[in-house]
C-alpha cells in the first residue's frame, strides 16, 4: 500500500525532483509500459521523439510532475478529483524522464570515449603507416645493392618497390620485396656480393613482416571504430516518444479535472506548449427536449411581457 505523497524540495534539480518522485514504488515492466501507452507503434513513438529535446523533457517533466505531485500531496480529494491520473502514473512517468536522461549522458559518454579511440587509431594508423613508407624505401635500397648486377632482379625490385595497394598503404610494396629479400639470401649470386654486407639477413626480414602485420592491425582497428555508431540514437528518440505520450496523458487529466473543478491547476509545459493544443473535446450534444421546451416557453413569457397594448384593453391570459 503506498504512504501519504512524499514532498518535492523546490530546491532540488529537475533530476533530484523526478527522482523523489519515481522513488519508493517497485520497477515498472515492460508490458506495463506497453500498456499504458498501448496504441502506438516503435515507429510512431520514434517520430514522436524526433520533435522535441531529452533536456527539454527532463526540464518540463521536474516541473509538471512537481506540480501534480504537490497537489496530489496537499489536497484529500486529488484521487478523486483527477481520473485518468495517479500517484502511481507520475511514479512511472517521473521515472521514464529519469531513464530519459540517463541514456543521453550514456550516449555522451560512449561519444566522448568512441571520439578518443578513434583519434588514438588514427594516431596509431598514420605512425605504422610512416613507418612501412619508410622502410620500404629501405628495403629497396638494401635489396638493390644486395641483389648485385643482375638487371631481370634490379627491374623486379624496382618493380616491386612501386606495387600500390588499393587504398595506397605500402604493403602491397613491402610484401613482394620481402618475398625477394628471401630469394636473395637463399640464392646468393657470389662471394662478392653476399646479403649480410647490406644487412640483409632473416631477421630483417622478420623485421619486414612486423611492419606489415603492424601497419594491417592499426588498419583493421580504425575501419572497425569508424563503423562503429555508439549508442544508436532510435533508442533515445524512441524512449522519448513514451515520455512525450505520458506527458500528454498527465496534462490532459489535469486540465479535465480543472473542467469539472476549479481548484486543480491546469499544468502548463513551458517546453511543449504544443501538447496543450493537441488536447481535444467532444462537441457538445444537442440539448435534451425538456430544455428546449422550458426555453420557448421562456421565450414566449419574454415576448408576451413586451408586448404593447393600447391603455385600457383588458388582456386574458390563456
Amino acid at each position: 500500500m503506498l504512504s501519504r505523497p512524499r514532498r518535492v524540495p523546490k530546491k532540488y534539480t529537475p533530476r533530484q525532483r523526478l527522482q523523489t518522485i519515481a522513488s519508493g514504488a517497485p520497477e515498472d515492466t515492460t508490458e506495463l509500459l506497453n500498456a499504458v501507452v498501448g496504441g502506438f507503434s516503435e515507429k510512431e513513438l520514434i517520430e514522436e521523439g524526433k520533435r522535441t529535446q531529452p533536456s527539454h523533457i527532463v526540464e518540463d517533466a521536474a516541473q509538471l510532475y512537481g506540480e501534480a505531485w504537490a497537489y496530489f500531496s496537499r489536497s484529500e480529494r486529488a484521487a478523486t478529483q483527477v481520473r485518468g491520473c495517479s500517484r502511481q502514473l507520475l511514479m512511472l512517468a517521473a521515472r521514464q524522464a529519469v531513464r530519459l536522461q540517463d541514456l543521453v549522458q550514456r550516449r555522451d559518454k560512449e561519444n566522448a570515449t568512441l571520439h578518443k579511440e578513434r583519434n588514438e587509431a588514427r594516431t596509431e594508423f598514420h605512425a605504422a603507416f610512416e613507418f612501412a613508407v619508410k622502410l620500404r624505401d629501405q628495403v629497396r635500397f638494401v635489396l638493390s645493392h644486395a641483389a648485385g648486377t643482375d638487371p631481370k632482379l634490379q627491374a623486379a625490385i624496382d618493380e616491386a618497390a612501386r606495387a600500390k595497394d588499393r587504398e595506397g598503404a605500402p604493403t602491397a610494396a613491402l610484401t613482394r620485396l620481402a618475398e625477394l629479400g628471401h630469394a636473395i639470401v637463399a640464392n646468393a649470386p657470389n662471394a662478392a656480393l653476399l646479403p649480410s654486407m647490406y644487412g640483409l639477413d632473416i631477421s630483417y626480414l622478420d623485421e619486414i613482416d612486423t611492419a606489415i602485420e603492424r601497419l594491417a592491425r592499426a588498419e583493421l582497428k580504425l575501419d572497425s571504430l569508424l563503423e562503429s555508431e555508439g549508442l544508436p540514437e532510435r533508442r533515445i528518440q524512441h524512449l522519448a516518444g513514451i515520455n512525450i505520450k505520458l506527458m500528454l496523458q498527465i496534462l490532459d487529466a489535469f486540465l479535465g479535472a480543472h473542467e469539472l473543478f476549479i481548484e486543480v491547476p491546469v499544468l502548463n509545459p513551458k517546453q511543449h506548449e504544443y501538447l496543450m493544443r493537441r488536447i481535444s473535446r467532444l462537441p457538445p450534444p444537442p440539448a435534451p427536449v425538456v430544455l428546449k421546451s422550458l426555453k420557448a416557453k421562456k421565450e414566449q413569457t419574454l415576448k408576451f411581457d413586451n408586448l404593447k397594448v393600447p391603455r385600457g384593453a383588458v388582456i386574458r391570459k390563456r
